[in-house]
């Protein structure tokens, strides 16, 4: 188990979603977990915004100071130098979209001296991830922005709450060919809990998501 655990990928993978998850079921494992904000770019729908329930599960948030949480302006959490040095605790960082991996150049030492995994989150219904070569593509700018080796995927292949069985598997098939041009492993299959019990497969270690963020739109359409 590697103790910094970095999501990145395209806008839209569902990185945040997946670092909460993720977060949740590493904290049943060890002590000590805290989740970084390093999502830069995007001013809403941010791990910072499920301060609550992390405080609930006992889960550490490293994000911007609480008055400037809203704000749209790209501050680091002034906590992670610290929070990298500390060999007992586990982290989890949210990463902002493509170019904004950037943001890890500067702490990549201190990275690959705490021991690592970055995984790439791939939605293949993402417009620049639809393709072989689109993801290939995400891929190497990331790892050239971040000077950082991404380390495996996560099949994230999903439409929302219209995701089904068959759309997850036609996106890992695509990104099994990704994987075996990049020589990485697929580290992890999100299947939607409303799935569950139903992926056929055991080839992959799949995790269960279970969606956090308040989309105003689906909150909309409930109630409607």
């Amino acid at each position: 188990m590697k103790r910094v655990n970095i999501f990145v990928g395209e806008f839209g993978s569902g990185k945040t979603e997946l670092t909460i998850n993720y977060a949740m079921e590493l904290r049943k494992q060890v002590e000590h977990v805290a989740v970084v904000d390093l999502d830069l770019v995007k001013p809403i729908f941010r791990t910072r915004e499920n301060q609550q329930l992390f405080q609930a599960k006992d889960i550490l948030l490293s994000a911007p100071p609480s008055h400037l949480a809203a704000s749209d302006l790209p501050i680091m959490p002034q906590s992670l130098p610290k929070l990298l040095a500390e060999p007992n605790t586990h982290l989890v960082i949210d990463v902002g979209g493509n170019e904004a991996s950037i943001v890890l150049a500067q702490y990549c030492s201190a990275i690959e001296n705490a021991g690592y995994q970055c995984l790439m989150v791939v939605n293949t219904f993402r417009p620049f991830t639809s393709t072989v070569e689109g993801i290939l593509d995400v891929m190497h700018t990331i790892e050239r922005l971040s000077k950082l080796s991404i380390t495996g995927f996560v099949c994230n292949s999903n439409l929302g709450i219209e995701t089904t069985v068959t759309q997850i598997e036609e996106g890992l098939t695509l990104l099994e060919q990704v994987a075996l041009l990049a020589k990485r492993p697929i580290a992890n299959v999100i299947v939607p809990h409303w799935l569950s019990g139903t992926w056929p497969s055991e080839k992959y270690s799949i995790l269960e998501l279970t969606p956090y963020t308040k989309y105003p739109w689906l909150e909309q359409e409930a109630q409607g």
